[in-house]
């Protein structure tokens, strides 16, 4: 359509658009994971449709273009460890490390069967093993593995060295709760890893361990980093030659996940530490395994390259801190995995607005960006009707300020009849210790493109603000999130840039525990005034923070302490907050959508609630998938929950709908 034709007049939320369902299952892949580099060539991962499998794919760097598929199609380069997985493959030195079921697999050429390395006549005691985060020498591989074992009632989480040849195994780390990151110094004498026990997150109190190491063994401990309440994380060591042993690593003694350079002399075990970052968090959670590389470390040019989190990515001399180059980019502002290569270039995952998930490589000194691989190919982006959102602040109930981002309607072919606002969607990003980012979501443009406006927001207990803030949600999940976007809900209205008739909210996980608290809470209405919101939809939410707290993995069998109440003398504060024992009073339509095999958060939970209300003539539906867990993977899933979303939605909000849906069944139907 030319930008001289008369654009169709019809409602907001009613237009047709060329983002479809088809658009989110479409393109390379679903996703871009693990970016390494190991010599002159670059690894990377594929999350591939239609079933979400994860492919191992390499390039050289001096010809980008001859990409070889590493992983044949019996291989999935996924593991579940800590039940949230990542940090299934490591290439280093021409090995190239895969974890697979039970095993760990040592691939020399591309789609072999590989060897296997671990002997498994030694785990005849085992249920299932656990292997990722790997590192290695010339003899060994280490790898942090999870260990299910007959008898006991949670796994043991260690670190374990395996010899390449022989298969012998020993452990090296083992005693406390949970260990990630292990990685061996460049000239092979020492090795780090990072270590932290119950009641604390890989986010709270943690320790990093420097030892030295001889044939696959630890042996004297170098250093510790520990201090009450202070997150140590993200630990790479430096290349650089020198007597001293030199590497880096991010805490938040400052309230930012700052980042630090460390010298220790090997002689007198002096430390000295120099700090290189202030007032941005360089660190996240990390809730992945291997997802720890938000910076990168070029000995050769002397430099360090971040992401500051505020759509800016900033090169650093390590000679001279003042000296700083920033890149803000208007097509890339999210940036993450960072690889320096031999070439001097950086080598990052980006997303931005317009992008999503792409691998890109960035010139230190002109800046200039070039694009290796994408998600989706931004040709297939021409003529699309993006809607690019702005970062929107407002004043929560205690005067903190909270952000989200704010997406306008956006067509190419249609517009709303004048003096009318949009429906708005409310997101609730999950975790809760986590963020959203602008980066290109084509569910929330499915629904910008038909004339909705989308608010995703950063809640207090988001991350990416400092400590300060990450920890204001701690004891008042369910309380501050909820009061927030309650809000924000209000913030929108008075501003007059929604409906306040047509105000929605969605959510996953615990954005779902943030759909149902705000539903239910009275005073989302103001107290005997209509219901804020109009409708919501919460898939594979908590309901019933009990039933969470039995059934909750080990990872985060301690995370409702810190969120809610200490477990059990705080009972009364988990059935005050579940939203299972206040259902009664949830009056507004609500679909639920859950995994048959979620292994966080039992199906039943979402079952129970839709029972409820279809006995009392609450508008509502229920879809349960087969085959899927905790975060739907399955592209006919994605399709199905996406467009019933958007078709309960609208038939909650009597807006016609601009697509049919046969597959959903709501009851008690408007």
């Amino acid at each position: 359509m030319s930008t001289t034709d008369t654009k169709i007049v019809a409602p907001f939320g009613s237009w047709q658009s060329p983002i479809d369902t088809t658009i989110l299952t479409a393109g390379n892949c679903k996703g871009i994971v693990e970016l390494q580099i190991d010599n002159d060539h670059l690894f990377w991962v594929e999350a591939t449709f239609p079933k979400g499998f994860r492919t191992l794919y390499s390039a050289p760097i001096d010809a980008l273009d001859k990409v070889t598929q590493w992983t044949n199609g019996n291989q999935n380069v996924a593991e579940s460890i800590h039940e949230y997985g990542g940090g299934a493959s490591k290439i280093k030195d021409g090995k190239v490390f895969i974890s697979q079921k039970n095993q760990i697999l040592l691939l020399t050429t591309p789609q072999q069967d590989g060897k296997e390395l671990v002997d498994s006549s030694l785990h005849q005691d085992k249920l299932k093993i656990r292997h990722a985060d790997f590192d290695c020498d010339s003899k060994y591989v280490y790898a942090v593995r999870e260990q299910f074992v007959q008898g006991k009632s949670v796994p043991d989480n260690l670190i374990v060295s395996i010899n390449i040849d022989t298969k012998e195994e020993s452990i090296i780390g083992s005693g406390n709760d949970f260990y990630a990151v292990p990685r061996v110094s460049p000239n092979g004498k020492y090795i780090s890893y990072m270590t932290w026990k119950i009641p604390n997150m890989s986010w709270d109190n943690t320790t990093i361990v420097v030892a030295e190491l001889s044939n696959g063994k630890i042996g004297k401990v170098i250093s510790t980093f520990e201090r009450n309440n202070i997150n140590y994380q993200s630990f790479q060591w430096s290349k650089a030659e020198g007597e001293d042993i030199e590497f880096f690593y991010i805490h938040d003694r400052d309230n930012f996940w700052d980042l630090y350079k460390v010298n220790i002399n090997p002689e007198t075990l002096h430390i000295n530490e120099r700090k290189l970052t202030a007032g941005f968090d360089v660190g996240s959670p990390l809730w992945i395994l291997g997802s720890e590389r938000t910076f990168a470390v070029s000995d050769k040019l002397g430099l360090i390259a971040y992401d500051k989190k505020n759509g800016e990515l900033e090169f650093q001399e390590l000679m001279d801190f003042s000296k700083k180059v920033v890149m803000n980019d208007k097509v890339y502002s999210n940036f993450g995995y960072f690889n320096f290569g031999k070439d001097g270039l950086l080598y990052t995952i980006a997303s931005g607005p317009g992008r999503k998930d792409d691998i890109i490589s960035i010139d230190p000194v002109t800046l200039e960006i070039k694009v290796i691989r994408q998600t989706l190919s931004s040709s297939e982006l021409i003529g699309l009707p993006i809607s690019e959102p702005t970062k929107t602040a407002f004043q929560t109930d205690d005067g903190t300020v909270v952000e989200g981002y704010f997406y306008p309607p956006c067509s190419n072919k249609y517009e709303a009849p004048a003096g009318t606002l949009p429906p708005v969607l409310f997101l609730g990003h999950g975790g809760p210790t986590g963020n959203t980012t602008n980066a290109l979501d084509f569910k929330k443009q499915f629904y910008t493109s038909r004339g909705f406006a989308v608010f995703d927001i950063n809640y207090r207990g988001s991350t990416s603000r400092g400590k300060s803030f990450r920890d204001s949600l701690k004891l008042n999940w369910g309380v501050r999130d909820k009061i927030d976007v309650i809000y924000a809900a209000k913030y929108l209205i008075k501003a007059k840039m929604v409906d306040p008739e047509k105000v929605s909210i969605y959510g996953t996980s615990a954005g779902g525990f943030l759909v149902l608290s705000a539903l239910i809470d009275e005073t989302s209405s103001g107290k005997g005034e209509s219901p804020l919101f109009s409708a919501g939809v919460c898939v594979y939410g908590v309901a019933d923070l009990i039933a969470l707290n039995g059934s909750d993995h080990k990872f985060e069998s301690h995370y409702n302490d810190q969120l809610i109440a200490v477990w059990p003398s705080g009972e009364a504060v988990y059935q005050e907050r579940s939203p299972i024992n206040h259902i009664q009073k949830l009056v507004t339509p609500t679909l639920f959508m859950h995994g048959l095999q979620d292994t966080v958060i039992n199906f039943e939970q979402s079952v129970k609630c839709h029972q409820i209300l279809k006995k009392n003539n609450v508008m509502t539906g229920l879809i349960l998938f087969e085959g899927e867990g905790h975060g739907f993977v399955k592209s006919e899933t994605v399709k199905r929950s996406t467009e019933a979303s958007y078709y309960f939605l609208c038939k909650a909000m009597g807006i016609v709908p601009g697509i049919q849906n046969d597959d959903l069944v709501i009851d008690n139907s408007k």
